[in-house]
């Protein structure tokens, strides 16, 4: 790890910082545990930096299950998992962000596994139709 700091700390110092932690983590992922860094704030003589360790498999079950009380709480007719069909393709609600005003809803194309935005309204008229078909 040799991360090379001249004027202070600035950004490249940041970066550097960020994938040395990467390298020095990266074995950690074998042990069933995952790691996300989180934004660095700096100013000439400081940093702080976020780490969130986490089990792979709980923190997707965690997420989930969030997604899914928002989507309850939205109104929505379906959670996080169901596939439903438009345009002659099989799609999957694949999570919901409730930060997200207008589009929040996230699905993701079965057949290539590009993922695009919808609303709550508009998927529930997809699985609306689905259902009276």
């Amino acid at each position: 790890m040799n991360i090379q700091i001249e004027n202070g700390i600035d950004r490249n110092t940041c970066q550097q910082l960020r994938e040395s932690l990467e390298d020095l983590l990266k074995p950690i992922i074998d042990s069933g545990l995952d790691f996300k860094i989180g934004n660095i704030k700096y100013d000439n003589v400081t940093m702080n930096v976020k780490i969130e360790f986490y089990i792979k498999e709980g923190k997707e079950d965690k997420d989930k299950d969030m997604a899914n009380q928002w989507l309850e709480i939205k109104g929505a007719n379906f959670r996080v998992g169901d596939v439903f069909i438009a345009k002659n393709e099989e799609w999957i609600v694949s999570g919901f962000n409730p930060k997200a005003k207008k589009y929040p809803v996230t699905i993701t194309r079965k057949l290539n596994g590009d993922t695009y935005k919808n609303s709550v309204e508009g998927i529930n008229a997809y699985f609306a139709i689905q259902e009276n078909s």
